[in-house]
């Protein structure tokens, strides 16, 4: 018998890095449960909102005046 769904289970499963093998445990799960329907699909949106915001800073070259001295070398 597997374990009860976990808040865990359900961030990994809104981030895409849910197990495979329980994948289909929790969207049964979600699938019963309205309101933890609505808050991973909450995480879900937020995630994109901060990806679209953010990722085009992400490969960005950090200033030098950024970096501790030891790495300005």
């Amino acid at each position: 018998m597997m374990p009860p769904i976990s808040e865990s289970d359900l961030h990994a499963y809104a981030d895409g890095r849910l197990d495979p093998s329980r994948r289909a445990e929790v969207e049964a799960f979600l699938a019963a449960h309205p309101e933890a329907a609505g808050r991973v699909g909450a995480w879900r949106r937020q995630a994109q909102e901060l990806h679209a915001a953010l990722d085009g800073v992400l490969n960005e070259a950090v200033p030098l005046r950024a970096l501790p001295p030891r790495l300005q070398g």
